[in-house]
Protein backbone atom coordinates (compact mmCIF):
# COMPACT_ATOMS: atom_id res chain seq x y z
CA UNK A 1 0.00 0.00 0.00
CA UNK A 2 1.17 3.49 -0.77
CA UNK A 3 -0.56 6.66 0.27
CA UNK A 4 -1.01 10.22 -0.90
CA UNK A 5 -2.59 13.10 0.96
CA UNK A 6 -5.87 14.46 -0.34
CA UNK A 7 -7.05 16.95 2.26
CA UNK A 8 -8.98 18.90 -0.34
CA UNK A 9 -10.46 21.36 2.13
CA UNK A 10 -6.99 22.87 2.48
CA UNK A 11 -5.09 22.05 -0.70
CA UNK A 12 -5.05 19.92 -3.81
CA UNK A 13 -4.06 16.27 -3.31
CA UNK A 14 -0.38 15.50 -3.63
CA UNK A 15 0.27 13.27 -6.61
CA UNK A 16 3.53 11.97 -5.15
CA UNK A 17 3.11 8.74 -3.20
CA UNK A 18 4.46 8.29 0.31
CA UNK A 19 4.90 5.15 2.41
CA UNK A 20 2.11 5.81 4.88
CA UNK A 21 -1.18 7.61 5.29
CA UNK A 22 -0.69 10.69 7.47
CA UNK A 23 -4.10 11.21 9.05
CA UNK A 24 -3.06 13.34 12.01
CA UNK A 25 -6.00 13.58 14.37
CA UNK A 26 -5.94 14.28 18.08
CA UNK A 27 -8.14 12.59 20.65
CA UNK A 28 -8.18 12.58 24.41
CA UNK A 29 -9.03 9.56 26.53
CA UNK A 30 -8.83 9.73 30.33
CA UNK A 31 -6.44 12.68 30.15
CA UNK A 32 -4.07 11.03 27.65
CA UNK A 33 -3.68 12.43 24.12
CA UNK A 34 -3.90 9.88 21.32
CA UNK A 35 -2.96 10.82 17.80
CA UNK A 36 -3.75 8.75 14.74
CA UNK A 37 -0.67 9.23 12.59
CA UNK A 38 -1.19 6.63 9.87
CA UNK A 39 -3.13 3.68 8.53
CA UNK A 40 -0.49 1.30 7.27
CA UNK A 41 -0.29 -2.23 5.85
CA UNK A 42 0.78 -5.01 8.20
CA UNK A 43 2.70 -6.63 5.34
CA UNK A 44 0.45 -9.70 5.41
CA UNK A 45 -1.92 -10.88 2.69
CA UNK A 46 -4.69 -13.46 2.98
CA UNK A 47 -4.51 -15.75 -0.05
CA UNK A 48 -7.81 -17.04 -1.49
CA UNK A 49 -8.39 -20.69 -2.42
CA UNK A 50 -8.66 -21.68 -6.08
CA UNK A 51 -11.90 -20.42 -7.60
CA UNK A 52 -12.54 -17.60 -5.13
CA UNK A 53 -11.57 -14.90 -7.58
CA UNK A 54 -13.69 -12.17 -6.00
CA UNK A 55 -14.86 -11.68 -2.42
CA UNK A 56 -18.24 -10.05 -1.85
CA UNK A 57 -18.61 -10.54 1.92
CA UNK A 58 -16.21 -10.59 4.88
CA UNK A 59 -16.54 -10.66 8.66
CA UNK A 60 -14.16 -10.92 11.61
CA UNK A 61 -14.56 -13.15 14.67
CA UNK A 62 -14.76 -12.39 17.56
CA UNK A 63 -17.25 -9.60 17.13
CA UNK A 64 -16.99 -6.01 18.27
CA UNK A 65 -18.67 -6.64 21.61
CA UNK A 66 -16.36 -6.67 24.65
CA UNK A 67 -15.92 -10.34 25.50
CA UNK A 68 -12.58 -10.27 27.25
CA UNK A 69 -10.80 -12.21 24.50
CA UNK A 70 -7.23 -11.65 23.39
CA UNK A 71 -7.49 -8.88 20.84
CA UNK A 72 -4.88 -10.42 18.55
CA UNK A 73 -6.74 -13.72 18.22
CA UNK A 74 -9.07 -13.20 15.31
CA UNK A 75 -10.57 -15.11 12.41
CA UNK A 76 -11.89 -13.85 9.11
CA UNK A 77 -14.45 -15.36 6.78
CA UNK A 78 -14.57 -14.39 3.10
CA UNK A 79 -17.16 -15.53 0.57
CA UNK A 80 -18.08 -14.69 -2.99
CA UNK A 81 -17.47 -15.94 -6.49
CA UNK A 82 -18.35 -19.53 -7.47
CA UNK A 83 -20.19 -20.09 -4.18
CA UNK A 84 -16.92 -20.57 -2.28
CA UNK A 85 -16.28 -19.76 1.39
CA UNK A 86 -12.84 -19.46 3.02
CA UNK A 87 -11.78 -19.09 6.65
CA UNK A 88 -8.44 -17.59 7.74
CA UNK A 89 -6.79 -17.63 11.16
CA UNK A 90 -5.50 -14.05 11.30
CA UNK A 91 -3.51 -14.71 14.47
CA UNK A 92 -0.97 -16.39 12.15
CA UNK A 93 0.01 -12.84 11.26
CA UNK A 94 1.61 -12.64 14.72
CA UNK A 95 2.76 -16.28 14.86
CA UNK A 96 4.71 -16.27 11.57
CA UNK A 97 6.58 -13.02 11.16
CA UNK A 98 8.65 -14.19 8.17
CA UNK A 99 5.76 -15.16 5.90
CA UNK A 100 3.82 -12.46 4.08
CA UNK A 101 1.06 -14.82 2.89
CA UNK A 102 -1.61 -16.52 4.97
CA UNK A 103 -3.50 -19.44 3.41
CA UNK A 104 -7.04 -20.32 4.53
CA UNK A 105 -7.35 -23.07 7.12
CA UNK A 106 -10.72 -24.07 5.67
CA UNK A 107 -12.42 -23.56 2.29
CA UNK A 108 -15.31 -25.23 0.50
CA UNK A 109 -18.03 -24.75 -2.11
CA UNK A 110 -21.01 -23.81 0.04
CA UNK A 111 -23.65 -23.02 -2.62
CA UNK A 112 -24.48 -24.20 -6.10
CA UNK A 113 -24.97 -20.70 -7.50
CA UNK A 114 -22.44 -18.39 -9.10
CA UNK A 115 -21.73 -16.37 -5.96
CA UNK A 116 -22.40 -15.94 -2.26
CA UNK A 117 -23.99 -12.65 -1.20
CA UNK A 118 -23.17 -12.75 2.51
CA UNK A 119 -21.55 -14.83 5.25
CA UNK A 120 -21.84 -14.25 8.98
CA UNK A 121 -20.49 -15.99 12.06
CA UNK A 122 -23.07 -17.08 14.60
CA UNK A 123 -22.03 -16.86 18.24
CA UNK A 124 -22.56 -19.94 20.40
CA UNK A 125 -24.31 -20.10 23.79
CA UNK A 126 -21.06 -18.92 25.42
CA UNK A 127 -18.37 -16.85 23.72
CA UNK A 128 -15.42 -18.91 22.52
CA UNK A 129 -12.02 -18.11 21.07
CA UNK A 130 -12.81 -19.90 17.80
CA UNK A 131 -15.95 -19.64 15.67
CA UNK A 132 -18.30 -22.62 15.76
CA UNK A 133 -21.15 -21.76 13.38
CA UNK A 134 -21.55 -19.85 10.15
CA UNK A 135 -24.55 -18.80 8.08
CA UNK A 136 -24.31 -18.07 4.34
CA UNK A 137 -26.77 -16.76 1.75
CA UNK A 138 -26.40 -16.92 -2.03
CA UNK A 139 -27.93 -16.37 -5.44
CA UNK A 140 -29.25 -19.95 -5.41
CA UNK A 141 -31.95 -18.53 -3.11
CA UNK A 142 -30.95 -20.48 0.01
CA UNK A 143 -29.50 -19.86 3.45
CA UNK A 144 -27.12 -22.51 4.82
CA UNK A 145 -26.15 -23.06 8.45
CA UNK A 146 -22.72 -24.66 8.97
CA UNK A 147 -21.04 -26.38 11.93
CA UNK A 148 -17.40 -25.26 11.74
CA UNK A 149 -16.33 -27.69 14.46
CA UNK A 150 -17.10 -30.78 12.31
CA UNK A 151 -15.28 -31.07 8.98
CA UNK A 152 -15.55 -33.84 6.38
CA UNK A 153 -12.33 -35.77 5.78
CA UNK A 154 -13.29 -36.44 2.14
CA UNK A 155 -14.51 -33.00 1.00
CA UNK A 156 -12.95 -30.68 3.57
CA UNK A 157 -16.31 -28.98 4.04
CA UNK A 158 -17.86 -28.35 7.46
CA UNK A 159 -21.07 -30.11 8.41
CA UNK A 160 -24.20 -28.63 6.85
CA UNK A 161 -26.78 -28.34 9.63
CA UNK A 162 -29.68 -26.76 7.75
CA UNK A 163 -30.52 -25.42 4.31
CA UNK A 164 -33.60 -23.37 3.47
CA UNK A 165 -35.84 -24.05 0.51
CA UNK A 166 -38.17 -21.86 -1.49
CA UNK A 167 -40.15 -20.93 1.63
CA UNK A 168 -37.80 -17.98 2.20
CA UNK A 169 -37.33 -16.57 -1.33
CA UNK A 170 -38.38 -17.68 -4.80
CA UNK A 171 -35.22 -16.26 -6.39
CA UNK A 172 -31.60 -15.42 -5.58
CA UNK A 173 -30.62 -13.76 -2.30
CA UNK A 174 -28.55 -10.61 -2.80
CA UNK A 175 -28.19 -9.41 0.81
CA UNK A 176 -28.32 -10.75 4.38
CA UNK A 177 -27.81 -9.41 7.90
CA UNK A 178 -27.79 -11.16 11.29
CA UNK A 179 -28.82 -9.74 14.67
CA UNK A 180 -28.08 -11.66 17.88
CA UNK A 181 -29.27 -10.58 21.31
CA UNK A 182 -26.41 -10.76 23.82
CA UNK A 183 -25.86 -10.15 27.51
CA UNK A 184 -22.62 -10.01 29.44
CA UNK A 185 -22.02 -12.04 32.62
CA UNK A 186 -19.06 -12.83 34.84
CA UNK A 187 -18.10 -16.47 35.39
CA UNK A 188 -15.34 -17.11 37.96
CA UNK A 189 -14.13 -13.57 37.45
CA UNK A 190 -13.84 -13.94 33.66
CA UNK A 191 -15.98 -12.06 31.16
CA UNK A 192 -18.34 -14.15 29.08
CA UNK A 193 -20.95 -13.20 26.51
CA UNK A 194 -24.16 -15.16 26.68
CA UNK A 195 -26.11 -15.36 23.42
CA UNK A 196 -29.87 -15.55 23.43
CA UNK A 197 -29.94 -18.29 20.79
CA UNK A 198 -33.71 -18.12 20.41
CA UNK A 199 -33.36 -14.44 19.49
CA UNK A 200 -30.91 -14.73 16.56
CA UNK A 201 -32.72 -12.90 13.78
CA UNK A 202 -31.83 -12.99 10.06
CA UNK A 203 -33.06 -10.58 7.39
CA UNK A 204 -32.59 -11.12 3.67
CA UNK A 205 -33.17 -9.26 0.41
CA UNK A 206 -33.78 -11.01 -2.87
CA UNK A 207 -34.15 -10.77 -6.62
CA UNK A 208 -37.81 -11.64 -5.97
CA UNK A 209 -38.12 -7.99 -4.76
CA UNK A 210 -38.99 -8.86 -1.16
CA UNK A 211 -37.32 -8.34 2.22
CA UNK A 212 -37.79 -11.27 4.60
CA UNK A 213 -37.28 -11.60 8.35
CA UNK A 214 -36.74 -14.99 9.96
CA UNK A 215 -35.03 -16.45 13.01
CA UNK A 216 -32.40 -19.12 13.48
CA UNK A 217 -34.90 -21.37 15.23
CA UNK A 218 -37.37 -20.90 12.34
CA UNK A 219 -34.70 -21.92 9.82
CA UNK A 220 -33.85 -25.00 11.90
CA UNK A 221 -37.45 -26.22 11.67
CA UNK A 222 -37.90 -25.18 8.00
CA UNK A 223 -40.58 -22.66 8.90
CA UNK A 224 -41.94 -19.78 6.83
CA UNK A 225 -40.52 -16.27 7.37
CA UNK A 226 -41.82 -14.35 10.37
CA UNK A 227 -42.33 -11.20 8.29
CA UNK A 228 -42.02 -10.11 4.68
CA UNK A 229 -42.12 -6.74 2.91
CA UNK A 230 -43.46 -6.43 -0.63
CA UNK A 231 -42.78 -2.70 -0.93
CA UNK A 232 -39.94 -2.66 -3.44
CA UNK A 233 -40.41 -3.12 -7.19
CA UNK A 234 -36.80 -4.04 -7.96
CA UNK A 235 -34.03 -6.34 -6.79
CA UNK A 236 -33.03 -5.83 -3.13
CA UNK A 237 -29.33 -4.94 -3.03
CA UNK A 238 -28.81 -4.38 0.71
CA UNK A 239 -30.52 -5.03 4.04
CA UNK A 240 -29.33 -4.02 7.52
CA UNK A 241 -30.72 -4.34 11.03
CA UNK A 242 -30.54 -1.15 13.04
CA UNK A 243 -29.29 -3.14 16.04
CA UNK A 244 -30.00 -0.32 18.48
CA UNK A 245 -30.12 -0.44 22.26
CA UNK A 246 -33.92 -0.35 22.19
CA UNK A 247 -35.21 -3.70 23.53
CA UNK A 248 -36.88 -5.75 20.81
CA UNK A 249 -36.04 -3.25 18.07
CA UNK A 250 -36.32 -4.94 14.66
CA UNK A 251 -36.00 -1.91 12.42
CA UNK A 252 -34.53 -2.84 9.03
CA UNK A 253 -33.11 -0.66 6.28
CA UNK A 254 -33.21 -1.82 2.65
CA UNK A 255 -31.84 -0.52 -0.67
CA UNK A 256 -33.21 -1.55 -4.06
CA UNK A 257 -32.61 -1.23 -7.79
CA UNK A 258 -35.98 0.55 -7.94
CA UNK A 259 -34.12 3.63 -6.66
CA UNK A 260 -35.66 3.53 -3.19
CA UNK A 261 -34.13 3.21 0.26
CA UNK A 262 -36.72 2.10 2.82
CA UNK A 263 -36.84 1.89 6.62
CA UNK A 264 -39.13 -0.92 7.81
CA UNK A 265 -40.73 -1.54 11.19
CA UNK A 266 -41.22 -5.30 11.30
CA UNK A 267 -44.05 -4.93 13.82
CA UNK A 268 -46.15 -3.50 10.98
CA UNK A 269 -47.68 -5.69 8.28
CA UNK A 270 -45.20 -6.11 5.43
CA UNK A 271 -47.80 -5.10 2.86
CA UNK A 272 -47.99 -1.63 4.44
CA UNK A 273 -45.67 1.20 3.50
CA UNK A 274 -42.33 1.53 5.31
CA UNK A 275 -42.01 4.09 8.11
CA UNK A 276 -39.55 6.14 6.01
CA UNK A 277 -38.54 6.19 2.34
CA UNK A 278 -35.72 7.88 0.45
CA UNK A 279 -36.43 8.43 -3.25
CA UNK A 280 -33.77 9.39 -5.80
CA UNK A 281 -31.00 9.53 -3.20
CA UNK A 282 -28.73 7.51 -5.51
CA UNK A 283 -28.58 5.90 -8.91
CA UNK A 284 -29.46 2.28 -8.03
CA UNK A 285 -28.70 2.41 -4.29
CA UNK A 286 -26.80 -0.70 -3.18
CA UNK A 287 -25.59 0.03 0.34
CA UNK A 288 -27.09 1.06 3.68
CA UNK A 289 -25.13 1.12 6.95
CA UNK A 290 -26.42 2.20 10.36
CA UNK A 291 -24.26 4.49 12.45
CA UNK A 292 -22.67 2.52 15.33
CA UNK A 293 -23.86 4.91 18.07
CA UNK A 294 -26.50 7.24 16.55
CA UNK A 295 -29.53 4.99 16.10
CA UNK A 296 -31.38 7.33 13.73
CA UNK A 297 -28.43 7.88 11.39
CA UNK A 298 -27.70 5.80 8.26
CA UNK A 299 -25.10 5.98 5.50
CA UNK A 300 -26.09 5.13 1.92
CA UNK A 301 -24.32 4.64 -1.41
CA UNK A 302 -25.20 3.71 -4.98
CA UNK A 303 -23.86 3.70 -8.51
CA UNK A 304 -22.89 7.36 -8.33
CA UNK A 305 -20.10 9.56 -7.03
CA UNK A 306 -21.50 10.52 -3.59
CA UNK A 307 -21.86 8.76 -0.22
CA UNK A 308 -24.60 10.28 1.94
CA UNK A 309 -25.40 10.28 5.65
CA UNK A 310 -29.03 10.80 6.75
CA UNK A 311 -31.15 11.25 9.85
CA UNK A 312 -34.18 9.03 9.17
CA UNK A 313 -36.40 11.47 11.03
CA UNK A 314 -35.57 14.29 8.59
CA UNK A 315 -35.10 12.98 5.06
CA UNK A 316 -35.50 16.25 3.17
CA UNK A 317 -31.70 16.53 2.91
CA UNK A 318 -28.63 14.48 3.82
CA UNK A 319 -26.56 15.52 6.85
CA UNK A 320 -23.27 14.83 5.06
CA UNK A 321 -22.30 14.17 1.43
CA UNK A 322 -18.88 12.55 0.91
CA UNK A 323 -17.23 12.96 -2.49
CA UNK A 324 -13.89 12.57 -4.23
CA UNK A 325 -13.45 8.79 -3.92
CA UNK A 326 -14.65 8.22 -7.50
CA UNK A 327 -12.17 9.29 -10.21
CA UNK A 328 -13.40 12.24 -12.26
CA UNK A 329 -12.88 10.33 -15.52
CA UNK A 330 -15.38 7.59 -14.50
CA UNK A 331 -18.66 8.61 -16.13
CA UNK A 332 -20.77 5.54 -15.39
CA UNK A 333 -20.31 3.30 -12.37
CA UNK A 334 -21.07 -0.41 -12.66
CA UNK A 335 -19.43 -1.94 -9.57
CA UNK A 336 -20.79 -2.00 -6.02
CA UNK A 337 -18.81 -0.49 -3.16
CA UNK A 338 -19.83 -0.64 0.51
CA UNK A 339 -18.55 2.24 2.69
CA UNK A 340 -18.12 1.55 6.42
CA UNK A 341 -17.85 3.63 9.58
CA UNK A 342 -14.37 3.27 11.12
CA UNK A 343 -13.80 4.29 14.76
CA UNK A 344 -10.51 3.01 16.22
CA UNK A 345 -10.94 2.20 19.90
CA UNK A 346 -7.91 4.29 20.91
CA UNK A 347 -9.33 7.41 19.29
CA UNK A 348 -12.42 9.51 19.64
CA UNK A 349 -12.12 10.47 16.01
CA UNK A 350 -14.31 8.68 13.47
CA UNK A 351 -13.83 8.01 9.78
CA UNK A 352 -15.57 6.55 6.75
CA UNK A 353 -13.66 4.04 4.60
CA UNK A 354 -14.56 3.10 1.05
CA UNK A 355 -13.22 1.86 -2.25
CA UNK A 356 -14.57 2.87 -5.65
CA UNK A 357 -14.52 1.78 -9.25
CA UNK A 358 -11.25 2.39 -11.16
CA UNK A 359 -9.73 4.36 -8.25
CA UNK A 360 -7.28 1.59 -7.28
CA UNK A 361 -7.46 3.17 -3.82
CA UNK A 362 -8.88 3.00 -0.32
CA UNK A 363 -10.33 6.42 0.50
CA UNK A 364 -10.64 7.82 4.00
CA UNK A 365 -13.11 10.54 5.04
CA UNK A 366 -13.05 12.38 8.34
CA UNK A 367 -16.44 11.78 9.99
CA UNK A 368 -17.42 14.77 12.15
CA UNK A 369 -20.12 13.67 14.60
CA UNK A 370 -20.98 17.32 15.32
CA UNK A 371 -22.61 17.53 11.90
CA UNK A 372 -25.15 14.92 13.01
CA UNK A 373 -26.80 17.47 15.29
CA UNK A 374 -28.61 20.69 14.59
CA UNK A 375 -30.65 22.07 11.71
CA UNK A 376 -28.11 23.07 9.09
CA UNK A 377 -27.37 22.63 5.40
CA UNK A 378 -25.76 19.48 4.04
CA UNK A 379 -22.06 19.33 4.85
CA UNK A 380 -19.96 18.41 1.82
CA UNK A 381 -16.83 16.52 2.82
CA UNK A 382 -13.95 15.67 0.46
CA UNK A 383 -11.54 12.76 0.75
CA UNK A 384 -9.26 13.26 3.76
CA UNK A 385 -6.59 10.77 2.69
CA UNK A 386 -6.25 8.13 0.01
CA UNK A 387 -4.23 4.91 0.00
CA UNK A 388 -3.11 3.67 -3.42
CA UNK A 389 -3.12 -0.06 -4.02
CA UNK A 390 0.04 -1.71 -5.38
CA UNK A 391 0.26 -2.08 -9.15
CA UNK A 392 -1.96 -4.88 -10.46
CA UNK A 393 -4.25 -5.16 -7.43
CA UNK A 394 -7.21 -3.45 -9.07
CA UNK A 395 -9.86 -1.95 -6.79
CA UNK A 396 -10.97 -2.44 -3.20
CA UNK A 397 -14.04 -4.66 -3.00
CA UNK A 398 -15.47 -5.22 0.47
CA UNK A 399 -14.10 -4.02 3.83
CA UNK A 400 -14.20 -5.67 7.27
CA UNK A 401 -13.17 -4.14 10.60
CA UNK A 402 -11.92 -5.56 13.89
CA UNK A 403 -11.08 -2.77 16.33
CA UNK A 404 -8.12 -0.97 14.66
CA UNK A 405 -7.55 -3.68 12.04
CA UNK A 406 -8.87 -3.09 8.51
CA UNK A 407 -9.24 -5.95 6.00
CA UNK A 408 -9.82 -4.98 2.36
CA UNK A 409 -10.44 -7.44 -0.45
CA UNK A 410 -9.01 -6.60 -3.88
CA UNK A 411 -9.43 -7.86 -7.43
CA UNK A 412 -8.42 -11.49 -7.67
CA UNK A 413 -9.65 -12.36 -4.18
CA UNK A 414 -6.64 -11.46 -2.05
CA UNK A 415 -7.19 -9.61 1.23
CA UNK A 416 -4.86 -6.90 2.52
CA UNK A 417 -4.57 -6.28 6.28
CA UNK A 418 -3.94 -2.81 7.64
CA UNK A 419 -3.81 -1.26 11.10
CA UNK A 420 -4.17 2.17 12.60
CA UNK A 421 -0.99 3.63 14.09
Amino acid sequence: FQYDMAKLSEKKPNTELSSELKCTTSATNEGVDFEISCLEPTGKRLIPPKGLGAIYAMQFYPFNFDDGMNNKRSWLVGAGKAGIVALWDCSKEEDNIASTEIDPILSWKAHSGRWIADASFLPGPVSTRTPSRLVTAANDGTICLWDLTTVSVQSGAPKLLHKTGKELHSSGIFAMDVLAATRGVSINGDKETIIETNAVMICTGSKDKTVALTSLSTIERNGAPLWRSYYHSGKISAVRFRGSSIPGDKTIGSASDDGLIAIHDCRIDGRSDPIAVLDNAHNKPHSIVWHPTEENVVMTAGLDETIKVWDIRFLNRPLIAYYGHVPVDVSRLKRIHHPVFYTPSKSRSSFVLTGSENSHSLSLFKHDCDTLNGDRNTVRSAVFSRGKLPEGYGDVGTIALHNEVVAASVDGGEILLMSCK
